[in-house]
């Protein structure tokens, strides 16, 4: 990632939870039981996740909560999702469906291969209004703030009741149908490279026209 202040690092994990509530509210109200990592982990936030944001079934988990040793883990009968949270790219001009027609699942390249980097049943990418939602050098909190939990203050100084009132789900697209996909496709096309503000980082083609509708998934 591209060096960021406090404010600005607070910002854009508050926009990605925002994210993983969507989601997880759309499935419970379409009839999925569904937990989030972040409210069973056991490690004080001191490890790295298991690669997925929430798990989701028609079963419930709580006989699994009460039995399992490792929560990193999840049942066979659960489907897992990744979640990731960004802006509509300026250039889509804040329109969501040519965002769709033309960007990626964002699956970072950390090896050679794709079926390792994937480490979720579904990816999922949420995305906000570039206009509504971008983050602005006036927008300012303190390490006080955080470290003494002041959420109205926060609330209020990052103005995130107006910025993140509203996002769209674009979709998912399944493990397997991604790794299908980049399968398909030459060497030199398996993998892009994504400039901000001098940094790189390389990301997996996964077109976000492979996934398929949230309705889709909850039937």
């Amino acid at each position: 990632m591209n060096p960021r202040n406090i404010s600005e690092k607070f910002d854009d994990g508050v926009m990605g939870e925002i994210a993983s509530v969507a989601v997880i509210q759309f499935l419970m109200d379409h009839g999925r039981n569904v937990i989030a990592y972040d409210d069973i982990r056991k490690d004080q936030y001191q490890e790295p996740d298991p690669g997925w944001d929430i798990l989701s079934s028609r079963q419930s988990f709580d006989d699994w909560l009460d039995h399992t040793a490792d929560v990193k883990s999840k049942p066979d009968f659960a489907y897992s999702f990744s979640i990731k949270s960004s802006r509509i790219p300026a250039a889509d001009g804040d329109d969501i469906n040519l965002a769709i027609r033309r960007r990626d699942f964002k699956i970072f390249k950390r090896s050679t291969s794709i079926e390792l980097d994937i480490t979720s049943d579904f990816e999922v990418q949420v995305y906000y209004s570039l206009q509504s939602s971008k983050f602005d050098n006036f927008l300012s909190i303190t390490l006080e703030d955080i470290s003494n939990k002041r959420i109205d203050a926060i609330v209020e100084k990052l103005k995130l009741l107006e910025r993140y009132s509203e996002c769209f789900l674009s979709g998912a697209a399944s493990r397997s149908r991604i790794i299908e996909y980049s399968n398909s496709l030459p060497e030199s096309k398996k993998y892009w490279g994504s400039y901000h503000e001098g940094h790189q980082k390389f990301m997996w083609s996964a077109p976000l026209s492979l996934g398929v509708s949230f309705e889709n998934i909850t039937n």
